[in-house]
């Protein structure tokens, strides 16, 4: 395990060491050219993932008691921003920025720019395409670290495929809404939030509830979360066999599977919705004066890709929900108990 760990906390500090420049040259780009908005915006990120891991550390830090030296505390503070935080309140906004900017028409190049290979302009054309990708991927492969999914292959194969599309089509809605109406995309977002955030709580999150709703908005989380039961920690597992304990815990992570990707499924169909309206109020019309990227103003290019990861992503949930059901049957065969012989099950549901 700790192997693992220092692997992926290395290949994440080695991405961050290339996204940091990039999107600050992309940002200082976008102020120099006057499009103040996008510019500081894609510089808020960037200062929004370094100030959160050092709001992070130091409540850790009084939470403990461990009055740390400042080498540790900002060492320990890089370490929160590549594990995690960087990834969700750096990546994750950037990402819907930068498409975004994209949906603008200011990343707008002919195919000639990228043949001239080693111009200014073929070096920004490339630093605008690596951003949103880079981003992705540190926003993708954070989400499946942090839900530390279990085996087999299947279940990892299906639920890293359902992080994959949902985070796309979570960043394409958005990145769309928030580039034609923001102050009511805004209002949305925290709709949904607050949602999450009740859901989350219902099922005894508790305060890490604020975190999940917020990652929830770009992909699946916290199922996994409380996986680890043990009987010293609950007290009507205590003097339970291993087999046993094993086998709630399956019906636990069962029922969570099933109010977690639903709340994810909700949100996918949900957020057709304003997609839906804002792309025929403000995109198709020829009428209206707004300017946009020729990419964006078809309408087999948005309503295909939002329909199209929609439907992918209820497909591989799911493939997901299966594989699950099926750890839970093969929990109860191993221990040879059902539901009704089981005074556990009926004593002790998921909240």
């Amino acid at each position: 395990m700790a192997k693992s760990v220092t692997a992926f906390l290395v290949f994440k500090i080695i991405l961050h060491l290339i996204i940091f420049p990039i999107d600050v040259t992309l940002g200082i780009r976008l102020l120099a050219e006057k499009h103040w908005i996008w510019g500081i915006l894609s510089l808020s990120w960037i200062a929004l993932g370094y100030l959160t891991s050092l709001l992070a550390v130091t409540i850790g830090k009084f939470s403990t008691g461990d009055f740390m030296s400042c080498g540790k505390f900002f060492l320990l503070a890089l370490k929160v921003h590549a594990e995690s935080v960087g990834a969700f309140f750096h990546s994750g906004p950037q990402c819907v920025t930068q498409l975004a900017i994209f949906w603008s028409g200011i990343y707008g190049h002919d195919f000639e720019v990228y043949n001239n290979v080693g111009t200014a302009k073929w070096l920004f054309a490339l630093l605008e395409i690596l951003s949103p990708v880079l981003n992705y991927i540190s926003l993708v492969s954070t989400g499946v670290k942090h839900n530390n999914e279990p085996g087999p292959a299947a279940r990892k194969i299906y639920h890293g495929l359902s992080v994959v599309f949902t985070s796309l089509l979570r960043v394409f809605i958005f990145s769309v809404m928030y580039k034609i109406a923001p102050l009511i995309s805004l209002i949305i977002t925290t709709f949904l939030y607050l949602v999450a955030v009740t859901v989350f709580s219902a099922c005894g999150e508790k305060w890490e509830s604020v975190l999940l709703a917020y990652y929830a908005l770009y992909l699946p989380c916290g199922h996994n979360n409380r996986q680890a039961l043990k009987g010293g920690k609950l007290p009507f597992l205590s003097g339970l066999p291993e087999m046993e304990r094993s086998r709630i815990n399956h019906d636990r992570i069962l029922s969570r599977v099933l109010k977690y990707f639903g709340l994810q499924l909700a949100f996918n169909w949900v957020l057709i919705a304003p997609l839906i309206t804002f792309a025929e109020i403000w995109i198709f019309p020829s009428d209206i004066d707004v300017t946009l990227s020729p990419v964006i103003k078809s309408r087999i290019f948005v309503y295909c890709t939002g329909f199209t990861l929609t439907i992918l992503s209820l497909v591989l949930y799911g493939l997901y929900f299966i594989q699950c059901r099926a750890a839970r049957q093969a929990a109860r065969t191993w221990t040879g108990l059902t539901p009704a012989r089981s005074p556990l099950v009926a004593t002790h549901q998921d909240p």
